[in-house]
C-alpha cells in the first residue's frame, strides 16, 4: 500500500468571486501599486498552481520572495520561503525543501506568528513523514495541533488531524487512525484536505481487511477528483483501486485501473506519483504471473524512486533541524546571559550603595566620637581653669 500524505498546508485562504482565481488575481497584480499587496498577490498565485503546475507556483514563489526580501517584510518572507518549500517537496526536491521550510520557520519563530509558525511545523512533518521518519513527523504535526488549539486557528485544523491519522494509519494502529481522520471529514472545509482525508479512511479499510468498505471511500475521492481536476489525488486513488481489485481477484479491473494511473503519472512533474503508479503496476503484474512486465516496472519504480529520495537528502534535512534548535537554543542562552549580566549589574550596584551608606555611618560615629572627646577634654580644662 502507498500511503498518501497531505502535503500542502498554508498560513491564509484567498476568497475570491466567481472569476477563476488565477484571472482575477492577475488582474488584481497589474493593477497593484504597493509592494506588500503584490506579494500577497504573488503567494496567492503560486498556492493555486501548487498541485496542478508545480514549476509555475515555484515562478510566482520566488518573484514573492525577491519583492519580500526587497521590502524587508518578515511576515510575507516567511510566506514565501513555506510555499517554495512546499512546491520543492511536491517535485520530489526534499534537500530544497528542507531548506526553505526551514527558513520560513526561523522566521515565522522570530516574529511570533502563530498561524505561520503551526503550519511550518505541519509542512516539517510532512518532510519527516515522507522519508519514512513517522515518530518525528508526530512530534511536528502534534506541535502544529497544539497551536492551533490554543489559538483557536480552524482553518487548516483539520489538514493537521489527518495527517496525524495519516501516521496512525501507517503505524496499523486502524482505531486511532480513523479516530484522528473521522473527526479531520467532520470539521473539513477545504476540497484538497477531505480528498486526502477520504483515501486514508479507505486505506484505514484496507488494513483492516473490510475491501468492500475500503472501495467505497476510494471511489468518493476519485468522483470528487475527477470533478476538481485534481490529478494528483486521481492517480494515487486509480494506484489504490487497482490494489484492492487485485486482493478481491479482479485482475482485468485491476490492470485497466493501474494502467490509468500510470498514464496520467506520465503526464505529471512528480518523481513521487510516478514511482507509486510504476510501484503498482509491478503489483498488479505480478500477481497475474507476468514477471515480465513486473520486472520492467519494479525498475522504472526504482529510478523515480532513486530521483526522490536518498541518505544525503535525509541527511541535510536533520542538519537543517538540527541548526534550527541550536540557533533557537543560542538565542535562548543570549536572552538568559544578558539578563544575568544586568541583575548582576544592579547588585553590584546595590552591593556599592550599601557599602557607601556602611562607610557614612562608621564616619558619622567616628565624628560623634571625636567630637564627644573633645567636648570631655573642654570640660576638665574649664574646671582646672575654676581650681586655680
Amino acid at each position: 500500500m502507498f500511503y498518501l500524505i497531505f502535503l500542502f498546508h498554508f498560513s491564509f485562504l484567498s476568497t475570491l468571486g466567481n472569476e477563476s482565481p488565477e484571472k482575477q488575481l492577475l488582474k488584481e497584480l497589474q493593477h497593484a501599486k504597493d509592494p506588500i499587496t503584490k506579494t500577497d498577490i504573488l503567494n496567492k498565485l503560486s498556492k493555486i498552481y501548487m498541485q496542478s503546475q508545480p514549476q509555475k507556483a515555484i515562478a510566482y514563489g520566488e518573484q514573492a520572495l525577491a519583492l519580500a526580501q526587497k521590502i524587508g517584510d518578515k511576515k510575507k518572507l516567511g510566506d514565501a520561503y513555506n510555499i517554495l518549500g512546499n512546491a520543492s517537496m511536491g517535485l520530489g526536491n526534499y534537500s530544497k525543501a528542507s531548506n526553505l521550510l526551514y527558513q520560513a520557520l526561523v522566521i515565522r519563530d522570530s516574529i511570533k506568528d502563530s498561524i505561520g509558525l503551526s503550519a511550518s511545523y505541519n509542512n516539517i512533518g510532512n518532510l519527516y513523514n515522507v522519508q519514512g521518519n513517522l515518530n518525528k513527523a508526530l512530534e511536528y504535526y502534534h506541535k502544529s495541533l497544539t497551536i492551533k488549539r490554543k489559538i483557536k486557528e480552524t482553518k487548516n485544523l483539520s489538514n493537521t488531524i489527518t495527517n496525524i491519522g495519516n501516521i496512525y494509519l501507517q503505524l496499523k494502529q486502524n482505531n486511532k487512525a480513523l479516530k484522528y481522520l473521522n473527526e479531520a471529514l467532520i470539521l473539513t472545509k477545504d476540497t484538497n484536505n477531505l480528498l486526502f482525508t477520504l483515501v486514508n479512511i479507505g486505506q484505514v479499510y484496507v488494513q483492516k481487511a473490510q475491501l468492500a468498505k475500503s472501495l467505497e471511500y476510494f471511489q468518493k475521492a476519485l468522483t470528487l477528483a475527477d470533478k476538481n481536476n485534481n490529478d494528483a489525488i486521481k492517480i494515487r486513488t486509480l494506484s489504490e483501486i487497482a490494489q484492492v481489485y487485485s486482493q478481491i481477484g479482479k485482475n482485468s479491473e485491476s490492470l485497466k485501473y493501474a494502467q490509468k494511473s500510470f498514464t496520467l503519472a506520465l503526464k505529471s512533474n512528480s518523481a513521487s506519483t510516478k514511482y507509486t503508479s510504476a510501484l503498482a503496476l509491478n503489483s498488479v503484474y505480478k500477481t497475474r504471473g507476468d514477471y515480465i512486465n513486473a520486472y520492467k516496472y519494479l525498475t522504472l519504480s526504482n529510478q523515480y524512486k532513486d530521483s526522490l529520495y536518498s541518505q544525503d537528502k535525509e541527511k541535510l534535512i536533520t542538519e537543517m533541524h538540527t541548526k534550527y534548535e541550536t540557533e533557537k537554543k543560542e538565542t535562548e542562552n543570549k536572552h538568559l546571559k544578558a539578563e544575568q549580566e544586568l541583575n548582576e549589574r544592579k547588585l553590584e550596584k546595590k552591593t556599592l550603595v550599601q557599602y557607601a551608606i556602611g562607610a557614612l555611618l562608621a564616619f558619622m560615629v567616628v565624628l560623634a566620637f571625636v567630637f564627644f572627646r573633645s567636648r570631655q577634654k573642654v570640660r576638665v580644662i574649664n574646671r582646672q581653669l575654676l581650681l586655680k
